[in-house]
This record gives C-alpha cells, sequence and structure tokens, in this order.
C-alpha cells in the first residue's frame, strides 16, 4: 500500500522509536488525542511519543489509508507491550502545510 510521504515518515518514525522525527511530523500548534488526554504543541507531542515509546516499544503495521478533505485517516494493527496487542487503532490526521496539524487515535 502507498502512504502520503508524510504519514510514511510518521510510521517510520514510530517504528524506529524515533521520537525526534516522530515530532518533526507535526506543526508547533498541533494536538494530540489519545486515551482522553489532549497533547498540545509539538514539544508536549514529543514528550508523550518518549513516554509510550518507553512504556510501550509500540510498532505499526498499516492495513489501510485513505485519503479524506483535511487529511486521511490510517488502519494499522499496533503492536506493543500492553494488553491486546496486536490492536487496531484508527488514527485521523488534519494536515495543514505538509505537516500534521490535529490526530486522534480511536481503537
Amino acid at each position: 500500500m502507498k502512504l502520503p510521504s508524510l504519514i510514511e515518515t510518521f510510521v517510520q518514525a514510530q517504528n524506529d522509536q524515533n521520537t525526534k522525527q516522530y515530532a518533526d511530523c507535526f506543526s508547533e500548534t498541533a494536538t494530540v488525542r489519545d486515551e482522553g488526554q489532549t497533547y498540545i504543541g509539538k514539544n508536549e507531542i514529543k514528550l508523550w511519543n518518549e513516554k509510550t515509546n518507553y512504556e510501550y516499544k509500540t510498532i505499526l503495521h498499516p492495513l489501510a489509508y485513505e485519503s479524506t478533505v483535511k487529511g486521511g485517516i490510517l488502519i494499522a494493527n499496533v503492536n506493543g507491550n500492553f494488553r491486546g496487542s496486536p490492536f487496531p487503532i484508527g488514527f485521523h490526521f488534519e494536515i495543514e502545510d505538509g505537516l500534521i496539524q490535529s490526530l486522534s487515535l480511536e481503537g
């Protein structure tokens, strides 16, 4: 499956546990919503990613991608150190000026 370049970089950064490259996919004012929490700004997103990488060692296996008017939806099996792994999650992206402006994870 062919993913847009930004999403390909996002997945690769996550799978490499590269928090800097992961954070660089986001705008300075981006938001991430995950498990009832909201993370605002590139630095807070980087810290959240560092924490989840440490705790869960998450690896993404893309299953499907659909473009939307504002970005796209990636469905991926998520493997890691958590109960129920692997687990399919929807990554709902809003993209502006080539960077992720908003990401919402829905499992």
